[in-house]
């Protein structure tokens, strides 16, 4: 019985990094088209007088999210914390693969406490019970503290909120369980 489930790993770990290597392989070839065509912007900009901004990638856009276009998601997402193993999720537009499973991602609503999306997992048609919170630049995590209560003010929030975050969640967490939990972008796909 346990060889089975070794080879089964075995393959989800490399099915997970084929899919980590070709999204990087895509994303190194549109960066070049894309850094071919910023070099021609930057020679017009340059001759126009004109000053050219940096880019800085792709960051979350949760109004696009909530009309249910969730572009500004796709990437590689990835959770390396200490006590746990490595967790990584993969986004493509309106799919996501988490742990060897495939999943459409739907918008399930909108919180009220900080007016973010989240969106709900759905596998092969079935509702998976995960939900997958937003969380942009700047803002707060919330929660759960000792006493019960819900931190939504950020106060608490053990995350790195310079940068877009995403947790897989079913109920509000302790701090120690979202520095598990949480997922910051590796890579981006662009579009």
């Amino acid at each position: 019985m346990k060889k089975p489930l070794i080879i089964f790993d075995g393959f989800l770990i490399l099915l997970i990094a084929v899919l980590g290597l070709a999204l990087f392989h895509n994303v190194q070839e549109q960066s070049k088209e894309h850094s071919l065509s910023n070099s021609t912007a930057s020679t017009q900009n340059s001759t126009e007088n004109k000053t050219k901004t940096n880019n800085t990638g792709i960051k979350i856009n949760t109004k696009e999210i909530k009309k249910e276009n969730f572009m500004t998601l796709s990437g590689l997402w990835k959770n390396s914390s200490i006590a746990k193993k490595t967790k990584t999720l993969v986004i493509s537009g309106p799919s996501a693969t988490f742990e060897g499973q495939q999943y459409d991602l739907t918008l399930e609503g909108v919180s009220s406490e900080n007016e973010l999306p989240y969106l709900k997992l759905i596998g092969e048609g079935i509702n998976s019970g995960k939900f997958l919170g937003i969380y942009p630049q700047g803002s707060a995590i919330p929660v759960r503290l000792a006493n019960g209560k819900i931190d939504y003010a950020g106060q608490y929030d053990p995350t790195d909120k310079k940068k877009d975050r995403i947790i897989l969640f079913n109920d509000y967490m302790s701090a120690q369980d979202i520095i598990e939990q949480v997922l910051y972008r590796e890579l981006e796909e662009i579009f």
